[in-house]
Order: C-alpha cells, then sequence, then structure tokens
C-alpha cells in the first residue's frame, strides 16, 4: 500500500499553501524538567535524610564561612553549619509557608465569594468594594499590615500572606458563583425548591473549583517569596530553624564576604517560584483551551 500524497495529509490555509506545525512554546519545553525539580523538592521535604547525612544545626567555628568545595557543596555559614544540609532541610518549611498559605487563602477567598455571590445586593456590594480596596494594596504591604497585628512568627506569616492573597481568589469564586446562578437549570431548580447548600455543592463548587485550582498553583509562587521575604526581615521563622527566608536573614551582616550565603537561598527561592509558576502556567493554558475561557 502506498502513503497518501502529501497533499491529502498536511492540513492548507485558506490561501492553498501548506499550514507551518505548530512548535511546541518554550514553557511546554520547561515543563517535564519543572515537574522533575518540583518532584524532587516534594522529596527534599519529605525525607531530607535522602540528601545529605548532615544535621542542620551542627556547629564547628572551624569550619565558618568556607567556601562552596568538595566538603561542603554550598560553602558554610558563619556558625560553620553546612549550608547544602540547611537548603535541604529548610525545602520542608519553606514549601509548607508556601502551600499553608496558599490554601488558606484559597479557603477564605472562596468563603468571601460565596458569601457575596450568593447574598443580597447589598453584601455583594460591601464585600466586592472591600476586595477591591484590599487588590489596590500591594500583597506585601498587606502581609506586613497584618503581621504587626498579629505578631511575627511561622503561623502568623501564613495567615499574614493568606489575608494578603484572599482578595483575588474571592472574586474568582463570586464570578463563578454568579454565572452559576443565574444560569437557567439553576434558577429552575431554585423555582423547585433548591436550598443554598445543594446550589454550592452540586453546581458552584465543580464550577469554581477549576480555574481556583489552577490559580492557587500559580499563586503558590508569589506566596512562597511573600513567606521568604517576611522571613528575611525577620518575622517569620527565628534561628536555628532552616528556612530559605529566614537562611538570607540570619547570613545578611555577612553577604558581602560570604557571596554563598545569599546566592543559594535566594536560588533556591527563585528556582522553586520559576518552575511552579511554569506548571501553573500550562495548567491555566490547558484549562482555557479546554473550557474557552
Amino acid at each position: 500500500m502506498t502513503a497518501p500524497p502529501a497533499s491529502q495529509t498536511a492540513p492548507k490555509t485558506p490561501t492553498g499553501t501548506v499550514a507551518p506545525a505548530r512548535r511546541p512554546s518554550a514553557r511546554a519545553l520547561l515543563l517535564l524538567p519543572a515537574l522533575l525539580f518540583l518532584a524532587l523538592l516534594v522529596l527534599a521535604a519529605a525525607a531530607p535524610g535522602l540528601f545529605t547525612s548532615a544535621a542542620p544545626n551542627a556547629t564547628d567555628p572551624l569550619l565558618a564561612l568556607r567556601p562552596p568545595g568538595s566538603g561542603h557543596w554550598f560553602g558554610t555559614d558563619q556558625l560553620g553549619r553546612d549550608l547544602y544540609t540547611r537548603v535541604v532541610y529548610g525545602t520542608r518549611l519553606s514549601l509548607l509557608l508556601g502551600a499553608g498559605a496558599t490554601a488558606m487563602s484559597v479557603l477564605a477567598g472562596a468563603a468571601l465569594g460565596l458569601a457575596a455571590g450568593l447574598g443580597g445586593r447589598l453584601a455583594d456590594q460591601a464585600l466586592m468594594r472591600l476586595a477591591d480596596v484590599l487588590l489596590a494594596l500591594p500583597p506585601i504591604l498587606l502581609a506586613l499590615l497584618a503581621v504587626a497585628v498579629l505578631g511575627s512568627g511561622t503561623v502568623n506569616v501564613a495567615l499574614a500572606i493568606a489575608a494578603a492573597f484572599a482578595p483575588g481568589y474571592a472574586r474568582i469564586v463570586r464570578a463563578e458563583t454568579l454565572v452559576v446562578r443565574r444560569s437557567g437549570y439553576v434558577e429552575a431548580a431554585t423555582t423547585l425548591g433548591l436550598s443554598r447548600p445543594v446550589l454550592v455543592l452540586r453546581h458552584v463548587v465543580p464550577n469554581a473549583l477549576g480555574p481556583l485550582l489552577v490559580l492557587a498553583t500559580v499563586g503558590f509562587g508569589s506566596s512562597l517569596i511573600a513567606a521568604s521575604g517576611l522571613s528575611f526581615l525577620g518575622l517569620g521563622p527565628q534561628p536555628p530553624t532552616a528556612e530559605w527566608g529566614a537562611m538570607l536573614d540570619q547570613g545578611r551582616d555577612f553577604l558581602q564576604t560570604a557571596w554563598w550565603l545569599g546566592v543559594f537561598p535566594g536560588a533556591a527561592i527563585t528556582l522553586t517560584a520559576l518552575v511552579v509558576n511554569v506548571v501553573g502556567r500550562q495548567a491555566q493554558a490547558r484549562f482555557t483551551r479546554r473550557t474557552g475561557r
């Protein structure tokens, strides 16, 4: 059997010329390496002992501020602690801070969005005007204000970041709630006695869950950076806790003479935020193509 001629298999444009094959975008090509890097991060957070046998808080003044080398891949800090080990062990708390803040902001935003979308006109306007005011301010400023009220500490930093990012998620859930609420089949079901809890669980949640999870994936990187920034200011985990932002804070007095104290924890923060952004943007693009939204 002979192969069909190229004119029968290659797609053509309206002018009759053969359309060029679609090439994957740069972000699509980066998806697999990003997923592999994320898998390594999760493994390091779950089982740091697989990557290093040293203790993260073991000090040795004789090894203080050693540059990167064969014995210490990332060098040592001012107390002689192995920086590679601390970066590995810091993965757990750094990821937990970012993930915890993102989860709380999604839950809080979903609650506010549902209240605005299902409540009366007055409640909707009041909640959305509040969200508009909060969205007009930089999230890091909102987080700083929240920390000023709540106080410093790991849990309070996560709560502060959640409060800063919740208004964005509230707008998404409100929009989805209004779309579902005004649809013909829901209006008919409401007329027949459909209760609000059933409306939320059966119709609103399934429709809002997709875009909410996609945007939460993208927002995780922002939460991670915000948490690291607050930790760098000394508002997050306290010494000797191994956390990337806190490590930058603990070594800031030595950054001019020991560059590795800033480069490696900073690289961990930057790379993690970048790969999460790549995964999130790919998920967002696929969701948009599938739903047309």
